[in-house]
């Protein structure tokens, strides 16, 4: 071969490599064009998702809370059954409308993480407590029962009911006798438990026409 023939070979292959590196490099740029694009979507769909949560308000981050708790419907009783998270001490809203979550001694990253899902957004507070609901839940269940047996047939303590206060986690006890030797014989008698708060109630006018 004649060294022009050599010399247009040399000149045609690097027409070709020069050729197939362009398209190599074009083919290269598309794709990273198109990785951009699909990362910026991606990006916009997260935040427009993390402005969506920041807007919830109080009472819509407490409703999905509170949906959270329920179980499935049970096929013979058609009752939803609440279940709480061990951590879980009860929850309201303050002056601010903000939604206070209580948690259980301590708070830790997957405690948050969980609570945000619960909650559909990430605008809750986190207070500290010492009690879990459902230990609240289970002396609340005991003095019920009690109310409806015939131990309080008399009503001896003059026991007019309790409610589960979130805010102080804890339940207070209506009495019409919050003397040291009442509350004692009710301690003995019904519950005694650390978060019972002992309140003077009236007695309510329906129990004056069931009780007389």
């Amino acid at each position: 071969m004649l060294d022009f023939q050599k010399e247009l070979l040399y000149l045609w292959i690097l027409t070709l490599n020069y050729t197939i590196m362009k398209k190599f490099y074009y083919v290269i740029l598309s794709m990273i064009a198109i990785a951009l694009v699909s990362c910026t979507s991606e990006l916009d769909e997260i935040n427009n998702t993390v402005h969506q949560q920041e807007t919830l308000s109080g009472n819509e981050l407490g409703a999905n809370l509170m949906k959270s708790f329920q179980n499935a419907v049970s096929r013979s009783s058609e009752i939803k059954h609440l279940s709480y998270p061990s951590y879980y001490g009860g929850a309201y809203l303050n002056k601010e409308g903000k939604l206070v979550v209580k948690v259980v001694n301590k708070t830790s990253e997957e405690i948050e993480k969980d609570l945000i899902t619960r909650c559909g957004g990430n605008g809750s507070i986190v207070d500290i407590c010492e009690y879990s609901y459902s230990e609240l839940l289970n002396a609340a269940e005991k003095m019920d029962n009690y109310l409806l047996s015939k131990k309080n047939a008399d009503n001896p303590f003059e026991f007019y009911g309790f409610s589960i206060c979130d805010t102080d986690n804890n339940i207070e006890v209506y009495l019409g006798d919050i003397s040291e030797s009442n509350i004692q014989d009710f301690k003995k008698e019904v519950l005694e438990e650390p978060f019972l708060k002992f309140v003077k109630s009236e007695k309510p006018a329906f129990l004056s026409v069931i009780l007389t």
